[in-house]
């Protein structure tokens, strides 16, 4: 800090204490710009740019960060595998545009069909993936048939007509993740095998 003065030096001091002052607000205003640059950098990274949720980077790190809290905690986590049925048709017959309508109203209904705490992704291409934490059997099977349920009524709305098919499992925290994810993928194609428009769990 500049020690008070007055007179010539005193002008020169305030001079370059106003300097100061204005180069230390910029700095921060920079500093502050930056900061939600990377926070918006980072978000676009983790983010799906179509449906707004959790990309597959963005939910493979959720999963490596509740695995190792399941663990600490001795809790069980829950996986909702979700595929739109048909979609290659939904694109044929009615154009990408109304895809990209089908995806996000999934999105909207996901959003809308989970608990606060829990997190849904756009997985890649047609798939969702949805984490339930912390997650037991009865909540693991009401949950996956309430999302194919609201997604199946708002189909139609406002675009064509489509439903899901849901795998799920419910994994111990010293489950390798990739065997998780593999049962609940299976367990989905158990489900599109069997007619579409249902759930299937994985067996244990």
């Amino acid at each position: 800090e500049l020690p008070a003065s007055s007179g010539e030096i005193g002008r020169v001091i305030n001079h370059f204490r106003g300097m100061a002052n204005a180069i230390r607000d910029n700095t921060r205003n920079l500093e502050a710009k930056v900061h939600e640059r990377t926070l918006a950098l980072e978000r676009l990274a983790r983010h799906d740019d179509l449906t707004g949720l959790f990309n597959r980077r963005g939910m493979n790190e959720l999963l490596h960060e509740v695995q190792a809290r399941c663990q600490r905690e001795n809790q069980s986590y829950g996986l909702i595998w979700l595929d739109l049925d048909n979609f290659k048709d939904i694109n044929d017959n009615h154009g990408h545009s109304m895809g990209d309508q089908a995806l996000q109203a999934v999105a909207e209904q996901l959003r809308a069909g989970i608990r606060p705490y829990d997190h849904a992704a756009r997985w890649g291409g047609d798939e969702f993936l949805v984490l339930l934490t912390p997650c037991d059997p009865s909540t693991l099977t009401r949950t996956a048939e309430r999302l194919r349920e609201m997604i199946a009524q708002a189909s139609g709305q406002q675009g064509p007509m489509f439903t899901v098919s849901v795998g799920t499992c419910l994994a111990s925290a010293d489950r390798p993740l990739h065997t998780v994810l593999q049962a609940a993928d299976e367990a989905l194609y158990q489900a599109k095998q069997a007619g579409r428009n249902q759930y299937r769990v994985a067996a244990d």
